[in-house]
């Protein structure tokens, strides 16, 4: 597709994923968060609530997955910089609740102390807590991440099973996206990568953030 409107002289934003971007010859620009840094942000925030020392888990999507791939790599960069946090589980559980709580249970099941567990998605952090809970760990013995700020997610925050999750905020994606769609109309130079932020939330500002 990208490759056609090139030809064709046609305007192209891509929205949440990229393409190449030696494809990008001024004429396409890609509106996005970057999930690298989001990465970054959910596991430095877990480190901090753990006070910068524990064992960690590591629940990413799909293998095949560029989004939870950049995810769980920001995660590892961070544990990589923090010598006082290990690495002590890592699985790949297709974004898939079910299969994530299968994976935490047993994980504690062969006795595999966690004290913190960091998941590209909301829905593998949700399976992650049931497992907890499960397992009759008191909520917050563990502490849980996400990422995407859904409901549920937003929700199990409040109740304390989820400890922190990241907030992407589509709203200002489709804005940005239709700002840099009119500015190439008008042939103005739009960067490749409109880069989105990645907002960290936690349960004490979920309530007040999200109410408005």
């Amino acid at each position: 597709m990208t490759r056609l409107a090139l030809e064709a002289d046609v305007p192209l934003v891509l929205i949440g994923h990229g393409a190449r971007t030696d494809w990008f010859a001024g004429r396409v620009t890609q509106v996005m968060p970057s999930d690298l840094v989001a990465g970054r942000l959910q596991m430095r925030k877990l480190a901090q609530m753990s006070g910068g020392a524990g064992r960690v888990a590591i629940l990413a999507g799909s293998a095949t997955d560029p989004v939870s791939a950049l995810r769980s790599r920001g995660a590892r960069e961070v544990l990589a910089e923090s010598p006082r946090l290990r690495l002590v589980a890592e699985a790949a559980t297709d974004a898939s609740r079910a299969t994530a709580r299968a994976t935490v249970a047993g994980w504690l099941a062969r006795g595999i102390g966690i004290d913190a567990i960091a998941a590209t998605s909301d829905e593998m952090a949700l399976g992650a807590a049931e497992a907890v809970e499960a397992a009759r760990i008191p909520a917050g013995r563990i502490r849980i991440g996400g990422l995407d700020a859904t409901a549920e997610g937003m929700q199990a925050m409040q109740d304390l099973r989820l400890a922190v999750t990241i907030f992407q905020d589509a709203g200002v994606q489709g804005r940005r996206a239709v700002d840099d769609a009119l500015a190439l109309i008008r042939r103005e130079l739009v960067p490749p990568s409109d880069w989105v932020p990645s907002e960290l939330i936690t349960d004490r500002m979920s309530t007040t953030h999200f109410s408005r």
